[in-house]
């Protein structure tokens, strides 16, 4: 599985690791060089961008790519409490996780752990698209997944 992982904040590298082997986790911190790497080297299975980045940021990196390819799946992430309404609209479909939501439920579904109760089988983009699901839910429901 390959995914193009841009992040202009390095503090946000520890919720992708550990990762299996068989991840080939691609990293940029600048979204001008990401968009540069997705032209030579994508698609990608999935392309996680924060938002704020040096050089193109993550929201005009994820229109550039998805002009490029309509199909290619990927999220903008933000360490941010609220992303606002303007943002919202640019991105359109392009969905946008907060990052804390995706720590929130790395406890209990790392990849390809064989003894996850609740997450046998599940992969890295099983586990951002649970975070997204579970943020569209709310605050309760992202409690009752750290329970």
């Amino acid at each position: 599985m390959r995914v193009l992982l841009v992040v202009g904040d390095s503090d946000a590298l520890y919720l992708f690791d550990p990762h299996p082997e068989s991840f080939e986790i691609e990293l940029e911190t600048n979204g001008s060089e990401a968009l540069k790497r997705y032209r030579k080297r994508g698609p990608y299975d999935m392309v996680l961008a924060q938002l704020r980045l040096p050089g193109l940021d993550g929201s005009d990196l994820a229109l550039a790519i998805r002009r490029e390819n309509s199909e290619q799946r990927i999220t903008v992430m933000t360490d941010s409490a609220s992303v606002g309404p303007s943002v919202r609209r640019k991105l359109g479909d392009i969905p946008i996780l907060k990052l804390k939501n995706l720590q929130k439920i790395k406890a209990w579904d790392l990849p390809d752990r064989p003894d996850s109760e609740r997450g046998e089988g599940q992969t890295f983009i099983d586990r951002v698209e649970a975070a997204l699901a579970l943020q569209k839910r709310g605050a309760k429901a992202l409690r009752r997944a750290e329970a």
